[in-house]
């Protein structure tokens, strides 16, 4: 037997989460207490198993990573540059790069500083805005 409970949010800003149970009837015999066996008595158990389900979680994640561009409050890592700073997450950046991964697994240190001489804070900002968003728009002069 399946039973879908569904929690309605109490405002706008609460996540909708789905609660599936699924209860298996599982007969199970058992025999008398005093050792003989003679006594058999069937006993139904019950199990239930529970499945939640995050209905708006991809839209959440997103949110999330939008904010970590202006909360710096978590940040592990400076980005440095020649004209500037840019903070940043240490798993975000090991996880969509090798190139990062690589720096932070042989430099396990707390904080760490990456200085890219090569690149302004402007470019390390577009950067950090394609990696939480997954996408960058930019304007291109043209003659």
């Amino acid at each position: 037997m399946e039973v879908e409970v569904k929690e309605e949010p109490e405002d706008e800003y609460t996540n909708h989460i789905r609660t599936k149970i699924i209860e298996d009837d599982e007969e199970e015999e058992e025999q008398d207490g005093d050792g003989g066996g003679e006594k058999e008595e069937k006993v139904k158990k019950m199990e239930q198993m529970f499945k939640l389900d995050w209905i708006h979680f991809e839209e959440t994640v997103v949110d999330a990573f939008n904010s970590l561009l202006k909360d710096t409050h978590f940040t592990d890592v400076t980005l440095a540059c020649e004209d500037g700073q840019v903070k940043a997450h240490r798993v975000i950046l090991s996880n969509c790069s090798d190139f990062f991964n690589q720096i932070f697994i042989n430099n396990p240190q707390p904080r760490t500083l990456i200085f890219h001489a090569s690149e302004n804070v402007k470019e390390v900002s577009s950067l950090m805005k394609f990696i939480l968003r997954g996408r960058y728009r930019w304007r291109r002069m043209t003659r």
